[in-house]
């Protein structure tokens, strides 16, 4: 070997390590540290591009779909411009689908690392467990807070931790299957804390994710579940359950969560917590649903939801205490702002073309395993946080899902594979 070929592959061992370990440290920090997960993303980013450079493996054409799903997206936002009134706005929501395109590079990056981007994914998962289920304590009894918020908001907050609670349910279920009885208590004790954190934030539409990745998982693992391992399954969870119900109670009455209930059966507006209640989501999601039937091809114009809203509260068509930015529901978001083209358009680049693309590439084999099943529950979490919740306009949920589904997402690496 020449000193000018040892010198490419010391830089591409380095390159790899790099790449690999950003993807464990990821978890640790991105719902809790400002600015952490766009400036991971760059790391990652600058990487992978590297490791483009140096190893020069192309992403799959499977990969490449997904980015061609990402352009049809962008091109029906762009073109509910036409009827657009307040372009800043939607200039604000493009730039944020814009951060999909992360996905290339971090697509040449996993094609051309040795290491198992999944598996360091979720080590950095079973870190982060204590340490934002500390950071949600310290919120609730240390800063008396409502609910707990990481560094965001408790939206944020509680969507990130129930996605880091079903990717460890995922990795429970592969070890179970596999009769891997490494660590187990320890997989255990982190899906706990994030159950546990997701709990004290608050946020109801997280616990929308639970019965399909459930289900999902008993599905796609059917031919292999016997009683004995549902039983390993079963006792534990009915732990968590109670637990969960118990600290509900207590912390119910000490926080002022009872108070929240009663605003959200009644629909008192006038209450703080009613900002996140289903009355006003209802409001919200009704005058979505009407502006999709006065622009049902493409839209309103994205982005200007604000700006329909400002006029509908004037005119007394909603009842909303303030003027929201957006409809809380990616679907009925979608629907108003960029009509039936957008809303097609999204369904297929985030969910419909991913997971085709992943039965495409990679059949359910063994040594995929894990990846294919944290991939889909990456796109079954965020399909139905999307249902109470539009994470496409905050940017630490794109980088999220981005960084989540490079990491998971089953790729045929370069010859020999490191964990």
């Amino acid at each position: 070997m020449t000193a000018e070929a040892a010198n490419v592959t010391s830089v591409q061992n380095n390159a790899e390590k790099i790449y690999a370990g950003l993807f464990l440290l990821y978890p640790i920090g991105m719902a809790s540290i400002r600015h952490y997960s766009s400036a991971v993303l760059v790391l990652m980013v600058l990487t992978a591009i590297v490791l483009a450079v140096k190893g020069r493996k192309n992403p799959s054409a499977e990969q490449f779909y997904i980015i061609g799903g990402i352009l049809l997206l962008i091109a029906a936002a762009l073109l509910s411009f036409v009827n657009a009134e307040d372009m800043n706005e939607g200039l604000k929501r493009l730039e944020k689908l814009i951060d999909l395109f992360c996905l290339l590079p971090l697509f040449y990056g996993a094609r051309n690392c040795r290491y198992d981007l999944g598996k360091k994914y979720l080590i950095g998962l079973l870190i982060a467990a204590p340490v934002n289920l500390g950071i949600a304590a310290f919120s609730i009894w240390g800063e008396c807070l409502p609910r707990a918020q990481g560094y965001y908001n408790p939206i944020i907050f509680g969507d990130l931790m129930m996605l880091s609670a079903m990717l460890l349910l995922v990795l429970l279920v592969v070890s179970i299957i596999n009769e891997s009885g490494r660590g187990l208590t320890w997989i255990w004790l982190a899906l706990f804390a994030f159950v546990l954190t997701s709990f004290f934030s608050g946020t109801r539409g997280a616990l929308l994710a639970v019965p399909p990745v459930v289900l999902m998982l008993f599905w796609c693992c059917r031919r292999q579940f016997s009683l004995l391992y549902l039983k390993r399954l079963g006792i534990p969870a009915v732990i968590i359950v109670l637990t969960v119900v118990v600290l509900g109670i207590s912390y119910g009455g000490s926080s002022g969560m009872i108070q929240r209930c009663v605003s959200i059966v009644t629909g008192d507006l006038n209450d703080s917590e009613s900002a996140y209640s289903d009355s006003l989501r209802l409001e919200m999601w009704k005058y979505a649903g009407r502006l999709f039937v006065q622009y049902p091809v493409i839209g309103t114009g994205l982005g200007d939801f604000r700006a329909e809203i400002v006029v509908a509260r004037q005119t007394g068509l909603v009842q909303l205490d303030r003027d929201y930015t957006h409809a809380h529901s990616i679907y009925l978001e979608y629907l108003g702002m960029t009509g039936l083209v957008g809303f097609v358009a999204m369904l297929l680049a985030l969910f419909v073309i991913p997971i085709a693309s992943m039965v495409k590439a990679e059949k359910f084999s063994a040594d995929q395993q894990l990846r294919w099943l944290g991939a889909l529950a990456v796109l079954v979490c965020f399909a139905a946080f999307g249902l109470t919740e539009n994470w496409l306009a905050r940017s630490s949920m794109v980088t999220s899902f981005v960084v989540s589904l490079a990491a998971f997402f089953p790729v045929k690496q370069v010859q020999e594979q490191r964990v």
